[in-house]
């Protein structure tokens, strides 16, 4: 339950921004519930630790998990690759997560756990400036549920700093931050 970042780790910051960012401070960014409590959950990268911090959110009161995060390579490991986005839809948690940036199809390629089918998951893609679907963003007509900013998104850095970034994993958050409102 240490939310400052480790050696190198400034992505959770970053969509944090995007979430939370402070409104009527006259400093830096609004982000899209700048009234909001949030969890950071540090895991290892593998589904062990994923579920673990999975189980610390519903113990702590979590209401909505972003995920943004994931990959192909979790879909290897199927035995417990969804007990834990179980766990959080029986304990009514909304999992938002990032659909991936690699323009390929989750329909075809699945993205984990974006691409999975629970119906407490929302993926989302990444749209560009001009509202169209970003050419490095995932999709999928059955496992990309909606789009969302993810291309120069003005958000928090390490320090007091601001930075624009792409991606997906900046994407969620907004859904994030909605579905919180």
């Amino acid at each position: 339950n240490d939310p400052s970042p480790g050696f190198g780790e400034t992505h959770g910051t970053k969509v944090a921004g995007v979430l939370g960012g402070v409104h009527a401070n006259d400093f830096g960014i609004k982000g899209i519930m700048g009234n909001v409590s949030i969890m950071p959950l540090r895991f290892g990268f593998d589904i062990n630790s994923a579920a673990e911090a999975a189980q610390y959110a519903i113990d702590n009161g979590a209401v909505i998990v972003n995920a943004s995060w994931g990959g192909a390579l979790f879909s290897n490991e199927s035995a417990i690759s969804s007990d834990w986005i179980d766990n959080l839809e029986a304990s009514g948690i909304l999992l938002v997560s990032s659909s991936g940036n690699n323009e390929t199809n989750n329909d075809l390629f699945l993205d984990y756990p974006s691409g999975l089918s629970s119906s407490n998951i929302l993926s989302v893609g990444g749209l560009t400036n001009l509202l169209s679907h970003a050419d490095w963003s995932q999709y999928g007509v059955f496992s990309v549920d909606l789009l969302a900013p993810g291309e120069d998104v003005m958000t928090t850095e390490n320090g007091d700093a601001f930075g624009l970034e792409f991606g997906s994993s900046f994407s969620a958050p907004y859904v994030s931050g909605i579905a919180g409102l």
